[in-house]
């Protein structure tokens, strides 16, 4: 029985680290990329039993997530499942907010995100035993919210595209759950001030990754 693979975007912290370690436990071979090489590195490690292979790309820079389709097919790596996980946001007034830093993150959040599903989805539509795209989104996909304005339309652009993009496909659409343990230096200050308990990852990641074997 030939093993399995999966790629996962922003896989050095957070969800993406949780899913790696929860992917490796079911045997997957991984593809991770992250923007920190040394942290790719240490991942790497600790998996010495399986086939990792790491890649250091920054995928709010133009024409990565394209690199990093190539680098895989270079490395003859069939994709079994596609975890769009990296993203971040920023909060402040949106005409006080560095616009270039409001670029990057629409680069990544959404054409980084559409670039790699449109890459990987011809192959992952000839894989005949349940191939899956997991989009990491967000509860502000549901809503408008003040002071991240861009965020907020990041997520609810990809959220409502997948759906004419995936039809009739086996897609798990992985909306975030409120107050999960993520990586937000960017704006950590000011969440500092919320008293809102935060819960693992794990659980809920668990739980969406349940339709990998049933279908759901």
């Amino acid at each position: 029985m030939m093993k399995k693979s999966v790629l996962i975007t922003g896989a050095t912290s957070g969800l993406g680290y949780d899913f790696v370690k929860l992917f490796a436990a079911d045997g997957y071979d991984l593809v991770l990329v992250a923007r920190n090489k040394a942290k790719l590195e240490e991942i790497k490690k600790e998996f010495q039993d399986l086939s990792v292979l790491t890649i250091s790309k920054d995928l709010s820079i133009a024409g990565a997530a394209k690199e990093v389709y190539e680098e895989v097919s270079a490395a003859g790596i069939s994709i079994d499942v596609l975890v769009n996980n990296a993203g971040f946001g920023l909060m402040g007034p949106f005409h006080e907010l560095d616009i270039r830093k409001q670029a990057e993150m629409i680069q990544l959040n959404v054409t980084a995100l559409t670039e790699l599903t449109y890459h990987f989805l011809p192959g992952l539509k000839s894989r005949k035993d349940k191939a899956r795209i997991l989009n990491v989104a967000s509860t502000a996909a549901f809503q408008p919210g003040p002071l991240m304005a861009v965020y907020y339309a990041t997520k609810l652009m990809y959220y409502h595209c997948q759906k004419p993009w995936l039809k009739n496909w086996q897609i798990q659409m992985s909306p975030s759950p409120p107050y999960v343990r993520v990586p937000l230096r960017p704006i950590l200050p000011l969440l500092q001030r919320w008293k809102k308990p935060k819960c693992s990852a794990e659980p809920w990641i668990q739980v969406r990754l349940h339709s990998r074997d049933t279908g759901i």
